[in-house]
């Protein structure tokens, strides 16, 4: 027998192709594919019906008279092994549940009734699986209702399904070949089948699975048939399933579609030069800052994804939340010095509240730290934070300073600092969650958000998408609210002295290299006097 090699994938396929025949002649369904499979690994492929996706799997289990292929197993190539030797390795399931047999048991011990086992054995059938193995099998998957003897026509289509998965993880295949298993089958029963197939590839078993359901988030990689062609997209590309999408409508966005992007808003600079409006340069600066910002964070997230790695998320997020804090104080006009530490902490509480309630509550992942939809949407949450509050610091600094006499009078009637500062606080905060307010009345009519318009894009199924996005404005909603209460229930003090006296300090100098010290600096006394807002200068 041929010795495998340890060092190779655990099934590799290349020069796959088919040609179906017709009445114009052979029709190309796909020509020199490859693909490769590793131990422990789900791989999902998806695309439209008629693609050829059903094919592409009985290509790779030798069962397609109208395909070739180099198929290899731990190197080992398809063409030193007997058909029924490659199958014992490389099983086909296919999405028909087809149980023989006068009962469950007959049915699940059909494969090994074959010569190929009994060969390998020199057991029968009953002595290979006795009925108490199958009924382990059984109970593990969540079939301890079905009896043994059952006839298996009388078995509903999620049990079917199950019984046949069971059947074929009985005979210890390699590689397993699912081709729309979970089709047809309820959310929970399709659910079930997805667990049992990650438990055993948890096991060594290495998977591919046709499916047109939604992304389970079971998958290590997903890979796209459409016009011959096999490629790797992404989660939200993959969702195939459910409401009439059948295949992904991403385009690849070239050099030339950025060179345009850029003329378009150099053609805006120029609008503003000539209107003297002063932020032409601005822009172009900022324009190209961002594109080289976008691009950068697409290399870093495409890593950190290929390594799948919870501490390395953790990581990046952190990172994140550190520059979100940064350029909040940096767009928190007449905001003080010193106050990094304050927004830091309310952004990591705030951050670290809303999305454990989002992904476990909500969206609930097998995988809670899974890059793909973590970090995009750590990414989310804090760009609409960040915008609040600066937005509410800003106006909750100005206010106090515009209210210095009314709140003068309130200390001097009695009033605590929490009293004085509430109103304050409270058009803070209102003026804050306008624009989230505005984009939960708009969404759907007048606009279609980012979010939803992005996996609208890259293939998802709109109604999915929706559904998404509604998670994502709310959580915005909630997550501006309590971030900007709780920062400036933090920071309100800081406009107050000793003795609960007033006096506001000065905004901080414009951020420079020179003065980013004062992002972690109070301002002293001596400059809060001489600098400061205060009811006795207000009033001079």
């Amino acid at each position: 027998m041929t010795t495998q090699d340890p060092t190779a994938h655990l099934f590799e396929a290349s020069e796959v192709s088919c040609r179906m025949p017709s009445a114009n002649g052979p029709r190309v369904i796909f020509d020199h594919l490859s693909f490769y499979l590793d131990a422990g690994e789900i791989v999902d492929i998806t695309g439209a019906s008629g693609a050829g996706k059903s094919t592409l799997l009985t290509a790779f289990a030798r069962l397609n008279v109208h395909t070739d292929a180099t198929l290899r197993i731990k190197g080992v190539d398809s063409s030193s092994m007997t058909p029924q030797e490659w199958r014992e390795q490389v099983s086909y399931l296919p999405q028909t549940s087809t149980l023989m047999g006068q009962s469950v048991a007959d049915a699940i011990r059909l494969p090994f009734t074959f010569k190929i086992r009994e060969r390998h054995s020199g057991q029968t059938a009953q002595e290979i699986l006795p009925d108490a193995k199958i009924r382990a099998m059984l109970d593990s998957i969540g079939c301890n209702d079905i009896d043994l003897t059952r006839n298996p026509r009388d078995l509903s289509g999620g049990q079917a399904a199950r019984v046949s998965l069971a059947r074929t993880l009985l005979t210890s295949p390699k590689v397993l070949l699912a081709d729309e298993v979970d089709a047809g089958l309820d959310p929970d029963n399709a659910n079930l089948v997805g667990e049992i197939m990650a438990k055993a590839a948890s096991e060594g078993m290495g998977i591919v699975r046709i499916r047109h359901r939604a992304t389970d988030h079971r998958a290590t990689r997903m890979y796209e048939l459409a016009n011959g062609a096999l490629r790797e997209i992404t989660a939200a590309a993959a969702a195939q399933g459910g409401r009439g999408v059948s295949t992904s409508t991403y385009t690849v966005i070239d050099v030339w579609g950025l060179v345009f992007a850029m003329l378009m808003v150099c053609a805006a600079a120029g609008i503003s030069m000539a209107m003297k409006l002063g932020v032409g340069k601005s822009l172009v600066w900022n324009s190209i800052r961002s594109l080289v910002q976008l691009l950068a964070m697409g290399v870093v997230i495409e890593y950190v994804i290929k390594l799948n790695n919870a501490w390395i998320t953790i990581g990046l997020i952190c990172l994140m939340v550190l520059a979100a804090t940064e350029i909040t104080m940096n767009r928190a006009k007449g905001a003080p010095s010193g106050m990094v530490g304050i927004v830091l902490l309310s952004l990591a509480i705030t951050m670290l509240l809303m999305l454990t309630l989002v992904t476990e509550v909500i969206i609930r992942p097998k995988n809670w730290a899974l890059p793909e939809l973590i970090i995009p949407l750590t990414g989310m949450l804090l760009g609409n934070a960040v915008s609040t509050l600066a937005l509410g610091m800003s106006r909750f600094f100005d206010s106090m300073r515009e209210r210095a006499n009314d709140i003068q009078t309130m200390l001097a009637l009695g009033a605590s600092p929490w009293e004085a500062a509430r109103p304050s606080i409270r058009s803070s905060v209102r003026l804050g969650l306008l624009p989230t307010i505005a984009k939960l009345e708009t969404a759907g009519i007048v606009t279609i958000p980012g979010m939803m318009s992005g996996q609208i894009i890259s293939g998802e199924n709109p109604f999915e998408a929706a559904k998404y996005q509604f998670v994502l404005l709310t959580a915005i909603a909630a997550l501006t609210l309590v971030a900007d209460a709780v920062t400036l229930l933090f920071i309100y003090k800081r406009c107050f002295t000793s003795y609960d006296r007033y006096l506001v300090p000065p905004p901080a100098p414009q951020l420079t290299l020179k003065t980013f010290g004062s992002l972690f600096r109070k301002a002293s006394r001596k400059e809060m006097l001489e600098e400061g807002t205060d009811g006795a200068r207000k009033s001079e």
